[in-house]
């Protein structure tokens, strides 16, 4: 499901991931998958709501906490020694390098380049016109393991 669908592996290790996978195990045989209409619009929409009544102000703490460690090395270091932060690309780091651009406006914060080239050849590899040819290779790699 994971390769099927590019999903990255590390969800696993996501609490929502184990939560999901509880529920669906104390629920039992017979639990009937939401439709995409269901996960699209119904839990989207709720799950919106529960952000913007609350949880939105956590994210903002936990922006501004990463920010202000970024910011602190970069102080440690010198900000004229500084030229460019680089983390993972993680929605939360996305913000708080935002945030340090803005405070220190001769500093660049990008993404990690690795992380970003997965993404990028994983939609690549999504393409019907190279699933074929990955394919092969998946068959071809896996023999030798």
């Amino acid at each position: 499901m994971f390769d099927a669908n590019a999903i990255p592996f590390n969800l696993v290790k996501d609490v929502y991931f184990k939560r999901m996978l509880e529920s669906v195990a104390s629920y039992g045989k017979g639990l009937k998958p939401p439709s995409c209409h269901e996960v699209r619009c119904t839990f989207l929409k709720k799950e919106t709501n529960t952000i913007n009544n609350g949880m939105l102000e956590n994210y903002k703490v936990e922006w501004k906490n990463l920010s202000e460690l970024l910011d602190s090395m970069v102080e440690e270091i010198g900000e004229d020694n500084v030229v460019q932060v680089v983390t993972y690309s993680a929605s939360a780091y996305v913000k708080a390098g935002e945030l340090l651009m803005a405070k220190r406006k001769n500093l660049f914060w990008s993404p990690c380049a690795a992380h970003c080239l997965n993404l990028i050849l994983t939609d690549i590899g999504d393409l019907p016109i190279h699933t074929d040819t990955i394919s092969k290779a998946r068959k071809i790699t896996s023999l030798h393991l």
